[in-house]
């Protein structure tokens, strides 16, 4: 279709007046909104421990959702749990209505963010191996490592779909299982990022000598803890007589000593090494922004703007796209 050339002008002052509703501008320092005559892209930079930051953030909003619905609703929801273990743990506030008929749904989004950050490691893994910053053989060992999270994280989901029944105590063992390889896993995946990050990522960030050495000391404590609280774990599963009433494979679960010290280590020291250490130091890294590694995403519509003109060569006028 044809146009004479005071249509063109009127299409030019339109495109004026579009422009100054979508400027070229940075909205913010990762978000940024590019301008090429009718031309617009979003660009969009996401820092890699933004993932990670989400997932422990998630995941102490389900503890603490599940928290408020099972206090609220349930009497005595340590009950089984003390019988089996001789304490309580975490797994008490996933076990009862009506939190069982909420965390399922909401447990997507910390698995989400995981996964997404798993993703975004692995890429960053390939790229670092491109660059032989890493051998093949860390190169082989760090995929494994995040591929054994998302599965992990989605094996996980288990436990809100097989609750303790003192009736079946079967039912103990396949909750359970999935809470021991949690735990596992959190200590695997921080010692994953802490040697990347000492080997590649961290490199020329200019992060101070404290940094380094409490992370490899978190590392050490973190996999000491967890393996204990483990070990545990398997003790009073192993044996937990004909009605969950509990006994124990390698010592009694009701002894005093074992009951103060799974307190301590499965839940007042382990808790916050595997949660809330790991996020101050994501959210710690997440701070120096770009310096760190970012994953650029550009959104682009690959068709021509509704409002630029073309040209015909030698007629001077114009053709509508």
């Amino acid at each position: 279709m044809k146009y004479n050339m005071e249509t063109v002008d009127q299409r030019s002052w339109d495109r004026e007046n579009d422009d100054k509703v979508a400027p070229d501008a940075t909205i913010t320092r990762r978000l940024e909104i590019k301008r090429s005559g009718g031309e617009h892209s979003l660009n969009l930079v996401v820092v890699v421990e933004d993932f990670r930051i989400g997932f422990y953030i998630l995941f102490l909003m389900i503890v603490a959702s599940g928290l408020i619905l099972t206090r609220s609703f349930v009497d005595d929801p340590d009950y089984i749990l003390l019988q089996v273990y001789g304490t309580s743990n975490v797994c008490s506030l996933f076990d009862y209505p009506p939190a069982t008929y909420v965390l399922p749904a909401l447990w997507v989004f910390p698995m989400l963010s995981l996964i997404m950050y798993s993703i975004a490691a692995v890429f960053r893994i390939w790229i670092a191996y491109l660059e032989r910053k890493l051998s093949r053989r860390e190169f082989l060992l760090l995929i494994v490592v995040y591929v054994y999270c998302v599965l992990s994280i989605i094996f996980f989901s288990m436990i809100f779909a097989v609750q303790p029944d003192p009736e079946d105590p079967v039912t103990m063992l396949i909750h359970t299982v999935p809470y021991i390889n949690l735990k596992l896993m959190f200590a695997v995946l921080q010692g994953a990022i802490v040697y990347f990050g000492i080997n590649v990522s961290w490199v020329g960030m200019n992060l101070p000598t404290w940094f380094h050495t409490g992370s490899v000391v978190h590392v050490w404590a973190l996999f000491i803890v967890n393996i204990l609280a483990c070990i545990w774990l398997i003790n009073a599963v192993g044996d937990t007589g004909e009605s969950l009433e509990g006994n124990g494979l390698f010592w009694s679960v009701r002894s005093e000593w074992s009951k103060v010290s799974s307190s301590w280590i499965g839940s007042y020291i382990g808790f916050p090494l595997a949660i809330i250490v790991p996020l101050v130091q994501a959210i710690y890294i997440s701070k120096r922004g770009v310096d760190s590694h970012t994953l650029t995403i550009s959104v682009v519509d690959s068709r021509v703007s509704a409002y630029v003109p073309k040209l015909d060569q030698g007629s001077g006028s114009v053709t509508n796209l």
